[in-house]
């Protein structure tokens, strides 16, 4: 039995395979829905119903079943916090008990909005199970048994999703609870904090209104804290409380199973909230991943002075630190701690107020980090001296502090360097390079300027004017402000806000606060918990306090200040607009990480830079050339813009090129400067590019300035250059200037201008060899569609350089090349490739010219695309691989196929984007070049793509198994289903014997005496390689020949029907592991059917053998995928790549499910082709 899932994620599918041939030879497939498979799973012989609920407590676990999985399998199903919970239980760690519902029950519940069927009576068996163990009853008034109810994704999505606590109480259970606990407080503050969430969650009601109940309270009391209102008090916020949901036209319900459902069904449902989409946007978190929900039992944090509750990490979240990080609070409830209403204490103090309980959370924690070989999130609750942990997962962090607990993990032996490559973020790896305050403007900073002072939560500096709101700060963003969002407290309602704004600060709340997770974990400057920073929502202003409360200032929306958060200082608030700056070079942690990801990567990072400092900053953060120099930058300083005009203004040759001259030795120096600082790596110098006219003055405003001056009776000589200024403007204007005169165009309409550029550019060459230095400049000439194009500025270009070497005696090498930027010159690429010397894509024109979208209108529609699904990513952002990629993939391909050795890298901000470079790796690009700030980010999302290649064509893997992240895939399993793939009928393996022959690339060197080693009672193991096919074939049959065992090959050789029929004469079985010979077959198309009715056996027998248990990163996945790609390409059935990338991702089921098409009870023979091919067709 296989699960399966369809294309939304959403509905549940059961595939069940049989080894019984049919009367047509075939192997039966069968497909049922969710309802189906439950109602006739008695009949199917071995078949096995999962579970939508899974318990655990007292040790024990009834998901043991999915422990042979890996963790990313249990985490799919559990959730990410059901997975820590269960594996928490089965490692003897304190766990309240409580039962699981599968991220399965949610989907369903997204698409029916019902519970599936058996889900009620999972979920009732289960809450029994609890009641047993605890000796409590959910429901009883005597002794009830109370439960949180907890969202919890695969992939950690802090307070986007919802929690309710102490659900199981009401007027009568409330009084029992006090009986039972002695604790009347107790008892009445949960039933209140009960009330409160589940209206906020359930009932829709917004918590601000309760707050300011309890404020009332409190007020009327004479008191500050909660903790602080008494039992009284407290009952007599429940009275409100009830009449506040009552004023709404609610009622809070006092049937505890109906709170029960309702509270399962808004979790459920919270995962769709608008915050937990924006959320899943912004980290690009798939939508049909589904939350499941985690019913718990409680435990109290809040019945006195000897219970707490907190929060925490392995390791410092901000640095990396490995040292113990969080807060809590003594008698409190877990919300209290992450809501920010009080400021807790750090987690080091716990060790004084609770001694045992510290070192049990130290031995606890240390633990759960090697289990996981990461750093680990957590939560625990102290209740009356006994600790119980309530969650695990892997922790938020900052860039820096990624960086540093990856390396210091490669040190302490618990992952490798690869493992540590791929866990970092390459967004993240950017984020080491945070701006800071300029020294000089903290040096003037005056005690009157800092405003107050908080905690450092997200380090960095930060200016920009303040807002108090989400929507503020979204909408001021557009206009293209730059803003600081201030709130008293953050909630999770303001992600897409804290999004935006550059810097993030709260009045409450500690370091573990969400406004201090999620915006440090977006790489906000962040400061939390400025108790003297009063904020009144209404007036959008704030106020600032002195210790005796009185206002010292005033800030009103709009104001400028500046935030400087430094790791282990106090974080302040500064009045007005500071300097910031960001880094030159990084430090020696960081540039070890880099030096791993240069190893590791196949594609080469560059940078665009035009002046020599960016060019030093790029060169400090590992680039090795620069992709793009874009020559029009250096014509925009105040010295050289009129001398630019001057020449654009010319009315003659000899006008113009005497502009130019004045424009030469400006140009030299700069590329002199890059030169320098590029220390003889290449340099791509890209000629004069954009239009003319956007070096004038803009014609509108002009007019208007000539206006004014006619008004005024100004100079009339003035008057007349304006106007002249005005006439050319008028002749350059152009109704579409990003396809008019500009580029190459503009160089062969203006020879002379591509004269000077090439001059300076060969003189600033010998200018610093004759220093001693090594050039290696590369001429880029852009915009070109046509071969003709092309070799009219390369023409100019030699001339020009020619010359230069003849005047000044010194040769040097150097290259000309082109941008492919027009879709034309892609598609001709192959004849470009006869004269250019290097290609360079630049994506945004090519985005531009190939969607038929102005990079300059697209904010208009764009968004509401995206908001439509239209359009998933924004593709000036994000390069489109499967629309605008198949022209880099043509122009690739043809231009190789020209010139073999052509060098060909990406010079657009897509070369920085850690998606699009994984489609240049893939595409076989050499480098990728973007701005300096994004080097970094762009190495490790190169290095990402080599390992992921690797891996995917890797037959021993890494897994991340129960042991932890160092232990391997059984090998024996995958050679076991090879072999059984080519047996008659799939007879198991202890029956016969084998001799398996594999090609060179299925094991590498080393690994073939370890797997005869290991294996030999089941298989003679032999090796070949070196050898052509035929070589290969006359192997196979000479090392079969006298063999008493059957001989199986496994063939990366595409072989041909004459050489498989010798193989087949003598009983010779084979298995093609890679069939990407066949994609250059496809000629011989009934060959290629016969080869296919093979693969198709083959794998059936393979699914049936191995069901769930193999990973994407096994040579048996390979397998699968070449088969079905290559398929798909021979059937013209679907675009492959569509296939590939949509649907064929991490999940080898998702896999099966394309072939499967999920046809209910229907039923189609494997090796018929033509039946296969149409039941593709018809999806």
């Amino acid at each position: 039995m296989v699960r399966l899932k369809d294309g939304h994620g959403l509905r549940t599918y059961y595939a069940t395979f049989s080894l019984q041939k049919d009367e047509n030879g075939g192997f039966p497939i069968s497909v049922y829905t969710e309802e189906q498979y439950r109602g006739t799973a008695g009949f199917i012989k071995g078949a096995v119903v999962p579970a939508y609920v899974y318990f655990f407590g007292d040790g024990k676990t009834s998901a043991e079943e999915l422990f042979g999985n890996t963790l990313d399998e249990r985490k799919i199903i559990l959730g990410g916090k059901g997975e820590g919970l269960h594996s928490m239980v089965r490692a003897n760690i304190p766990v309240p008990p409580g039962f699981t519902i599968t991220t399965d029950a949610c989907n369903y519940y997204a698409l029916e909005h019902k519970w599936p069927e058996g889900l009620k009576e999972e979920v009732d068996s289960n809450v029994v199970r609890m009641e047993k163990l605890l000796r409590k009853a959910f429901g009883d008034n005597e002794n009830p048994l109370l439960v949180a109810v907890r969202s919890g994704a695969k992939l950690s999505m802090p307070g986007m999703m919802d929690t309710i606590l102490n659900l199981g109480l009401n007027d009568a259970a409330v009084l029992g609870f006090a009986n039972k606990t002695g604790n009347e407080r107790l008892a009445w503050d949960s039933y209140r904090r009960l009330i409160q969430m589940f209206s906020d969650v359930v009932l829709g009601i917004e918590k601000k209104d309760f707050e300011r109940i309890i404020e009332a309270k409190k007020e009327e009391l004479g008191v500050k804290q909660d903790v602080e209102l008494d039992a009284e008090a407290l009952k007599d916020l429940v009275v409100k409380f009830k009449a506040l949901v009552e004023s709404h036209g609610k009622v809070f319900p006092q049937d505890v199973r109906q709170q029960l459902t309702m509270a399962i069904n808004a979790v459920f449902e919270s995962w769709n909230n608008p915050r937990a989409v924006t959320y899943r946007n912004l980290y690009k978190i798939p939508h049909d991943l589904g939350t499941a929900v985690n019913v718990q039992a409680m435990v109290f944090g809040n019945t006195g002075n000897q219970s707490a509750t907190g929060v925490g990490f392995t390791r410092n979240p901000s640095t990396g630190a490995k040292e113990l990080y969080g807060e809590f609070l003594i008698n409190a409830q877990g919300e209290d701690v992450v809501a920010g209403t009080r400021t807790p204490q750090p987690i080091s103090q716990l060790r004084d107020a609770m001694p045992e309980a510290y070192k049990q959370l130290m031995e606890i924690t240390n633990g759960l980090e090697k289990h996981y070989g990461d750093m680990q999130d957590f939560e625990f609750t102290v209740e009356d001296g006994t600790l119980y942990l309530l969650q695990t997962r892997s922790g938020k962090r900052t860039g820096v502090a990624a960086v540093k607990v990856a390396v210091d993990m490669v040190k302490e032996g618990l992952i490798t360097k690869e493992e540590a490559l791929m866990r970092v973020n390459p967004q993240q790896f950017n984020e080491v390079l945070f701006p800071t305050l300029d020294p000089q403007a903290k040096k003037d900073l005056t005690s009157k300027e800092i405003l107050a002072t908080g905690l450092s939560a997200g380090p960095g500096a930060a200016t920009g004017q303040i807002v108090f709101t989400s929507e503020d700060a979204v909408e001021w963003t557009k206009e293209g402000k730059q803003v600081i969002l201030w709130r008293k407290e953050t909630c999770p309602d303001d992600i897409a806000g804290m999004d935006k704004a550059i810097g993030v600060g709260t009045s409450v709340g500690g370091m573990t606060s969400h406004a201090a997770l999620v915006s440090r974990g977006m790489g906000k400057v962040t400061m939390v918990g400025a108790g003297r920073v009063d904020v009144n929502y209404e007036k959008k202003e704030a106020y600032i306090r002195n210790e005796s409360g009185e206002v010292t200032h005033t800030l009103k929306e709009g104001d400028w200040v500046t935030l400087n958060v430094v790791e282990k200082e106090p974080a302040q608030l500064i009045l007005g607009k500071k300097d910031i700056v960001r880094p030159e070079a990084i430090g020696d942690e960081l540039a070890e990480f880099l030096s791993w990801a240069k190893k590791a990567s196949r594609l080469r990072v560059w940078a665009n830079a035009e002046i020599p400092h960016d060019a030093k900053k790029a060169f400090s953060f590992g680039a090795e050339g620069i992709g793009l120099c874009r020559t029009e930058h250096m014509f925009f300083g105040e010295d050289r813009l009129p001398i630019m005009q001057e020449m654009i203004l010319a009315d003659s040759v000899e006008a113009r090129e005497a502009a130019l001259n004045k424009l030469l030795p400006m140009q030299r120096e700069d590329f002199i400067g890059l030169f320098r600082e590029m220390k003889g790596y290449p340099v791509t110098i890209r000629t004069l590019d954009p239009p003319l006219h956007e070096f004038l003055p803009k014609r509108e405003e002009l007019m208007v300035e000539i206006k004014e001056l006619e008004l005024t009776k100004a100079d009339p000589i003035l008057v007349a250059e304006k106007k002249k200024l005005l006439s050319r403007i008028n002749e350059l204007h152009e109704f579409n200037p990003m396809m008019g005169m500009r580029g190459t165009r503009l160089g062969i309409m203006m020879p002379e201008i591509t004269v000077m550029q090439a001059r300076a550019i060969a003189e600033a060459t010998v200018a610093v060899i004759k220093e001693g230095g090594k050039v290696v400049p590369e001429i880029m000439i852009p915009l070109v569609g046509k071969l003709e194009e092309f070799t009219h500025q390369k023409k100019i270009v030699a001339d020009t350089v020619e010359t230069v070497m003849k005047e000044s005696g010194v040769s040097f090498q150097y290259r000309v090349g082109t941008m492919i930027e027009v879709p034309r010159g892609a598609l001709t690429a192959d004849e470009l490739a006869m004269e250019a010397e290097f290609f360079s894509f630049g994506t945004n024109d090519l985005t531009q010219y190939g969607a038929g979208f102005s990079r300059d209108d697209i904010g208009k529609f764009m968004a509401h695309y995206l908001s439509l699904g239209i359009y998933p990513l924004d593709p000036f952002e994000t390069f489109d691989a499967k629309g605008i990629g198949e022209l880099v993939r043509i122009a690739v391909e043809k231009g190789r196929k020209t010139n073999p050795d052509l060098k060909i890298g990406v010079c657009g901000e897509h070369g920085g984007d850690p998606e699009s470079i994984q489609f240049f790796d893939k595409v076989g690009l050499d480098y990728v070049s973007c701005s300096p700030y994004r080097v970094l980010g762009a190495w490790l999302a190169a290095a990402q793509a080599t390992i992921k290649d690797k891996l995917s064509k890797s037959p021993v893997v890494k897994t991340e198994s129960d042991g932890g992240l160092n232990s391997k895939v059984d090998v024996a399993q995958e050679i076991t289903a090879m072999v059984s793939l080519a047996s008659e009928a799939g007879a198991p393996m202890s029956m016969e014997r084998y001799n398996l022959l594999v090609t060179s690339d299925f094991f590498a060197n080393g690994e073939l005496e370890g797997h005869r080693a290991k294996y030999g009672d089941r298989f003679d193991l032999d090796r070949i390689s070196g050898v052509s096919t035929e070589q290969f074939v006359d192997n196979i049959l000479a090392k079969a020949s006298g063999k008493e065992t059957k001989t199986i090959a496994l063939v990366t050789n595409d072989l041909s029907a004459e050489q498989l029929e010798r193989l087949t004469k003598v009983g010779i079985r084979f298995v093609r592991v890679d069939t990407v010979g066949l994609l250059r077959a496809k000629a011989d198309e009934d060959a290629d059917r016969e080869k296919f009715q093979i693969d198709t056996y083959a794998m059936m027998l393979l699914l049936r053998r191995i069901d769930s248990s193999i990973t994407a990163d096994s040579s048996i996945y390979r397998l699968l995928s070449f088969y079905l790609k290559s398929h798909f390409e021979l059937t013209g059935a679907i675009a492959v790549d569509d296939y590939i990338n949509a649907v064929v991702t991490n999940d080898v089921m998702k896999l099966i499910r394309g072939l499967l098409l999920y046809r209910p009870i229907e039923q189609y023979r494997v090796p018929d082709y033509n039946n296969v091919a149409a039941t593709l067709v018809s999806a």
